[in-house]
C-alpha cells in the first residue's frame, strides 16, 4: 500500500530475546491506532476513529467492526451511504480505498481489516482501509488464477465468507451503483498500479519480495530452529516456497487479475491512450531530416523578420514626427485583409504569369517565364517574412516608444556618438521587442502550414 501512494505502518523484521531465550522472528509494526493516525495526519488522538473487522468470529459472516472509541457512528454512517457515491465519496477515501480492494483482492490475506478515519464525515480525506494480517497473502487459494470473491456480499459461505459488513461491501454497492465517476476513478487506479511499472506489476512485487527475502535469508535459520520438529519447516522449504512464488505466482497474477477486472467490467474493454504511437515518427529518419529544415528555415524567417522589421519600427519612433499616426495605420492595413488573401498574393507575384515574370519578359529581359520563382523554399522564406514583419514591427515600436528621450540628451552631452548612443541605450532598452519575436516567429513560422502549401506545392490537383 505504501508504493500505491497510501498511508501505511513502517515495520522491520526483529528478533526476540527475552532473559537470553530466544523467542522467536517477528515484524516490529507501528500499529494502527488514533495516536498513529495523529502522528501522521496532524491534529489531536482524540479527533479519530478506528475500526475492527474480521470474519472468524464463530459465526459464518463479517462483524460490522469494533470501533477504538465511544462508538462508530461516523463508520456507520459510511456504510450506510455505500449505494450512493456522491455521499460516500466524502466518508471515505475512495482512492485508498480502491487501493486495497485491489491489493486484497491480488492475493489471499487473512480475513481481517482496519478501517480509520476522523470521527467527522469529511474530515481528513474520509476512511482509509489497511489489511490488519497478511499472512498467506502469497497463498493463492487457486495458484494465480484466484477469481475476484473480496467484494461478493451474497451467500452463507464457510471458512473465509466475504459477504455482508466486510470491506467488500461498500465497494460491491458502488459498483452496483455504476456511477461514472467512480467507475472511471476505478479505472485510473487499476491502470497506474497494473501497468507501466505500476505497485501491482510483476516487476515491483518481485522487487518487494525480494527485498523481504534478503532481510530474512540469515534469520530464518534461527526461525526454522524454534519451530523445531512440531511443524515441517526448514530454511530450504522456505527458500523453495519464495522461490515458487517469484517463478509461478508473481508473473502470471497481475495479467490474470486484471484480466478478470476487465471481464467484471472494472475496466473498460478499451485501452487508454498512450505516447507509444509516436515513437515509430521519432524513430524515423526522415522526420529529423525535415524536422531540422523545418527549424531552420523558421530561424531564418525570425532573424530576417526582426532585422527588417527594425529600421522601420526606430523610423516610427523616432523620426517619422507628426506622420507616425498615418505610418501606422498604413502599417496596420494588411491586418485588415485576409490571412489567406496576403498570401495568395506572393502566389500571383511569383508565378509564371505573375507580375515579376511579366514584367521581366516586357523589358526583354528574360524569353521565357521564370519557374524558379514558385514552388520552393525561397518563395517560402519571402511569404512568411513578409506576413510576420507587420507583427514583427509592432512589439518593438512598442519598446522603442518607452525609451526616455532623456537619455539620448545626457548621452549626447556626455560626448556619445549616434552610434554609440544606438548601442549603448537603444539596442538594449529595445530588448524585449526583439526578444519577443525572437520567440513568436520562429514557432508561429514553423506551425504555419497554409503558407507553405501555398507558396511551395505543385500546381495540381490536390490529393488526401
Amino acid at each position: 500500500m505504501m508504493e500505491m501512494g497510501d498511508l501505511q505502518p513502517h515495520s522491520r523484521f526483529i528478533q526476540l530475546f527475552t532473559n537470553g531465550v530466544y523467542m522467536g522472528q517477528f515484524e516490529l509494526k507501528e500499529r494502527l491506532t488514533d495516536a498513529f493516525l495523529a502522528e501522521y495526519l496532524g491534529g489531536p488522538r482524540e479527533n479519530y476513529l478506528t475500526v475492527k473487522g474480521n470474519d472468524n468470529s464463530g459465526t459464518y459472516g463479517w462483524i460490522p467492526g469494533v470501533a477504538d472509541g465511544p462508538d462508530r457512528s461516523a463508520w456507520d454512517n459510511a456504510r450506510s451511504n455505500r449505494f450512493a457515491y456522491t455521499a460516500v465519496k466524502d466518508a471515505v477515501d475512495l482512492t485508498n480505498y480502491i487501493d486495497f480492494m485491489l491489493s486484497w483482492e491480488w492475493g489471499n490475506a487473512e480475513s481481517e481489516y482496519r478501517a480509520a478515519m476522523a470521527r467527522t464525515p469529511g474530515g481528513s480525506g474520509g476512511f482509509k482501509l489497511w489489511m490488519a494480517d497478511a499472512d498467506g497473502h502469497l497463498r493463492q487459494q487457486s495458484g494465480a488464477s484466484g477469481q475476484l470473491t473480496k467484494d461478493a456480499v451474497t451467500g452463507a459461505q464457510t471458512g473465509n465468507a466475504v459477504f455482508t459488513n466486510g470491506p467488500g461491501y461498500i465497494f460491491s454497492a458502488l459498483l452496483t451503483e455504476n456511477n461514472a465517476d467512480f467507475k472511471t476513478l476505478l479505472a485510473d487506479r487499476i491502470y497506474k498500479h497494473f501497468f507501466n511499472g505500476g505497485a501491482l506489476t510483476p516487476t515491483s512485487c518481485d522487487a518487494r519480495l525480494l527485498s523481504i527475502i534478503t532481510q530474512m535469508t540469515n534469520s530464518i535459520v534461527a526461525e526454522c530452529a524454534r519451530w523445531g520438529g512440531t511443524v515441517s519447516r526448514t530454511p530450504e522449504n522456505w527458500a523453495s516456497d519464495a522461490q515458487y512464488a517469484r517463478n509461478n505466482i508473481l508473473p502470471a497474477r497481475a495479467n490474470t487479475l486484471f484480466s478478470q477486472m476487465r471481464t467484471a467490467k472494472w475496466y473498460p474493454s478499451f485501452d487508454p491512450p498512450t505516447l507509444s504511437q509516436y515513437a515509430s515518427i521519432a524513430a524515423t529518419g526522415s522526420y529529423w531530416r525535415l524536422l531540422g529544415i523545418s527549424t531552420l528555415t523558421a530561424l531564418g524567417i525570425g532573424c530576417s523578420a526582426v532585422l527588417l522589421a527594425y529600421p522601420l519600427a526606430y523610423f516610427l519612433a523616432f523620426r517619422a514626427g507628426a506622420r507616425a499616426g498615418l505610418y501606422l495605420i498604413l502599417l496596420l492595413i494588411p491586418f485588415w485583409t485576409s490571412y489567406l488573401l496576403r498570401i495568395m498574393a506572393w502566389k500571383i507575384l511569383l508565378g509564371t504569369e505573375g507580375v515579376i515574370n511579366s514584367f521581366l519578359i516586357y523589358i526583354g529581359f528574360i524569353q521565357e517565364p521564370l519557374t524558379a520563382l514558385l514552388y520552393n523554399r525561397t518563395a517560402v522564406l519571402l511569404t512568411l517574412i513578409y506576413v510576420w514583419i507587420p507583427f514583427a514591427i509592432l512589439p518593438i515600436l512598442a519598446a522603442l516608444q518607452r525609451i526616455d528621450l532623456v537619455l539620448f540628451e545626457a548621452a549626447s552631452d556626455l560626448g556619445a556618438r549616434p552610434f554609440h548612443q544606438f548601442m549603448r541605450i537603444t539596442l538594449p532598452l529595445s530588448a524585449p521587442g526583439t526578444d519577443s519575436n525572437a520567440i513568436n516567429a520562429p514557432g508561429t513560422s514553423n506551425s504555419n502550414g497554409i503558407c507553405r502549401r501555398c507558396a511551395k506545392s505543385a500546381e495540381k490537383p490536390n490529393r488526401g
